[in-house]
């Protein structure tokens, strides 16, 4: 399959979202939950959509929580995870390869005087491939966020998003768009889509540096293709999963006000949460995956997970 995307007469979207530094958080990965819970069945989706307002109590200072209830689980599972990053044939079949790809030790790609195409799995599984013969450059560019959009960046940036969800759909990737961005530079415009990797809908985390972060995607595209794609942690996909009951959110507080209470969990003094979400943690390694209930702050638009408990047994993972 070969992805045939639009030329626009305005030329180029694509979409860069920079790294922004995440303060260090000392945590207790792996305690044991100090209150025991009977877990009961009940509709997990009840949760979805409540507002928390309640301060946990620590030994120094207090963890705020002012927050909303994301629940977008239909079933909660856990299960085995089976890494599927792309392979040569995929990479073919999907996108125009101007020259033969040479086999490296990690990947594989093609030089020009001026140009690459190729791509690469980092020892972390991330995935990176990269068109530079699709670029329509970045001098001077101006980023312009998507709530600062004209109709007409609108419009440039939906037909963008359609191609890169065609092929994101074609390597079997889930994904849930969280941001878009354009950068204009002279007549021409560049812009990029940043995803979660999701499994049925539900965000996935891993251990990144210790701490435990969303799985990120991100596309940058230009009117004559993908220019860069890259899965931080690699492409992942279900291999077997059973369902599983989940503790509440009434639960979860519990666990965590009398971990917070006891120091068995470390935040950075008065703490806000603004946000308590039913995800899924990746453990890269084995493969496993299980789902967690995170508590988020948000710092400057970026989502920073303080606190993870197994939704399942209750133990403080992070």
């Amino acid at each position: 399959m070969r992805i045939k995307y639009l030329v626009l007469n305005m030329t180029a979207v694509m979409l860069l979202i920079s790294g922004c530094a995440q303060p260090e958080i000392n945590s207790t990965s792996n305690t044991s939950a100090v209150t025991e819970i009977q877990n009961q069945s009940y509709d997990v989706a009840q949760e979805q959509g409540r507002h928390i307002e309640k301060d946990l109590k620590m030994k120094d200072s207090d963890i705020k929580v002012n927050a909303q209830v994301i629940v977008t689980a239909d079933q909660v599972q856990q299960g085995k995870l089976e890494l599927v990053n792309p392979s040569l044939k995929e990479i073919e079949n999907l996108f125009e390869i101007k020259y033969p790809l040479e086999k490296t030790d990690n990947g594989y790609e093609s030089f020009t005087e001026n140009n690459y195409q190729g791509f690469h799995v980092d020892e972390d599984n991330s995935f990176y491939y990269e068109n530079s013969y699709v670029s329509t450059g970045h001098l001077d560019a101006e980023t312009i966020g998507s709530e600062n959009f004209t109709d007409q960046e609108q419009d440039v940036m939906d037909q963008y998003a359609e191609s890169a969800s065609e092929c994101l759909e074609a390597l079997g990737a889930s994904v849930e768009i969280q941001s878009q961005d354009l950068e204009k530079s002279g007549e021409y415009y560049t812009g990029e889509i940043m995803y979660y990797e999701t499994i049925e809908g539900v965000p996935l985390i891993e251990s990144i540096n210790g701490q435990k972060a969303f799985m990120e995607t991100h596309i940058e595209m230009t009117s004559l293709g993908v220019e860069t794609l890259q899965m931080n942690g690699g492409l992942w996909q279900v291999k077997e999963a059973d369902p599983v009951n989940v503790l509440s959110v009434d639960q979860l507080l519990e666990i965590v006000s009398k971990a917070a209470e006891e120091g068995t969990i470390s935040v950075w003094p008065d703490t806000e949460i603004d946000k308590i979400q039913l995800v899924y943690y990746l453990d890269s390694g084995s493969g496993d995956f299980y789902p967690v209930w995170c508590l988020i702050q948000d710092i400057d638009g970026m989502e920073q997970i303080e606190v993870c408990v197994h939704a399942v047994t209750g133990d403080v993972v992070y």
